[in-house]
């Protein structure tokens, strides 16, 4: 595994839940400054963090950005399964 430069993927973010400290779960794309696509397993949920600017999971650094997740809305065909229908926005 390679670790990416900053700056490199700056529509990226990981989606992290709390249980004695800031886990990752899933990842995200950036579509705007409110909201974010990630797939519909991944299952956030508000108090979730989506942060951005990390290049190292095990090494996050200071140049992060996060977000606590507010809203999670997901496609309405979504039924739990993988499939083309299988996302939700943030």
């Amino acid at each position: 595994m390679l670790d990416s430069i900053a700056g490199q993927f700056p529509y990226q973010v990981s989606l992290q839940y709390y249980s004695g400290g800031w886990i990752h779960y899933c990842g995200g794309t950036i579509l705007d400054e409110n909201h974010v696509l990630t797939a519909g397993q991944c299952h956030p949920v508000p108090g979730d963090l989506a942060v951005a600017g990390i290049t190292d999971l095990l090494s996050p650094g200071f140049e992060v950005q996060a977000r606590t997740i507010t809203r999670v809305v997901p496609h309405p065909e979504y039924f739990g399964s993988v499939t083309f229908l299988s996302f939700q926005t943030l």
